[in-house]
């Protein structure tokens, strides 16, 4: 029995051990390894929902007619200037101040102008405000411009009218506290802010200057918003 049983073992060659079951195994993990690990998935899984939620997140829908009568505000105000961070130089142009309902928005990450205006939106009034109406377009944003499709026939706005109660304006905002409530904002929310049209220059021959007309700088025009106050209401 005991030579048969030797018999059978594997021969070592020279400086090998035979090992043992445990050094073969695999280490078990203690439970505070599994722990953060279940934790770390959970939170990216977290994570993923919560953004997936904020980009897919349907546009607040209102009842049909138009929500916001009155058009922008704004007076002339020249003289005034200052200076940011980054060697941008602020030039007021206008007062300027607005109700209206946000029908795009576009974050900026990676262009110039980015560290400044982080945000655009784009505001209707008057029949762009009006639901029956925005149920037959749809809008879009890309490198610092809007546009729109109609989606039947029957333009049941002209073109001129869309260009001339919408805008595509360039928010920048006056404190951190302003920053975070415009990156808050959602499509179909109503917004009303109070600031100045602006103009900057700044490093590297950067130059742009504010709209003063709804209708001078293409579709709907582009405002430089200089936004000193904002409040929001679905």
């Amino acid at each position: 029995m005991n030579s048969e049983s030797e018999s059978t073992k594997p021969e070592l060659g020279t400086g090998e051990s035979p090992g043992t079951d445990e050094e073969l195994a695999p280490v078990p993990k203690n439970r505070e390894t599994v722990f953060a690990q279940r934790a770390l998935l959970a939170g990216a899984i977290l994570l993923a929902a919560a953004w997936l939620y904020d980009y897919y997140e349907p546009a607040i829908r209102h009842p049909p007619g138009i929500l916001i009568f009155e058009e922008p505000r704004q007076s002339e105000l020249t003289g005034r200037f200052w200076t940011l961070p980054g060697g941008y130089r602020i030039e007021t142009l206008a007062t300027f101040s607005m109700r209206g309902l946000v029908l795009h928005t576009m974050r900026y990450t990676d262009d110039r102008a980015a560290d400044l205006m982080p945000v655009d939106f784009v505001l209707g009034w008057g029949p762009m405000s009006d639901q029956r109406v925005l149920d037959r377009l749809s809008f879009d944003q890309s490198y610092r411009m809007y546009s729109w499709t109609q989606h039947d026939d029957s333009h049941i706005v002209p073109d001129r009218e869309i260009i001339e109660r919408s805008a595509n304006m360039h928010m920048i905002p006056a404190d951190d506290g302003v920053k975070a409530q415009l990156l808050a904002v959602k499509e179909g929310q109503i917004v009303s802010f109070e600031g100045e049209l602006v103009q900057v220059t700044g490093p590297n021959r950067f130059f742009w200057r504010s709209s003063l007309s709804r209708t001078d700088s293409g579709p709907g025009g582009c405002e430089l918003v200089w936004v000193k106050r904002l409040t929001v209401q679905e």
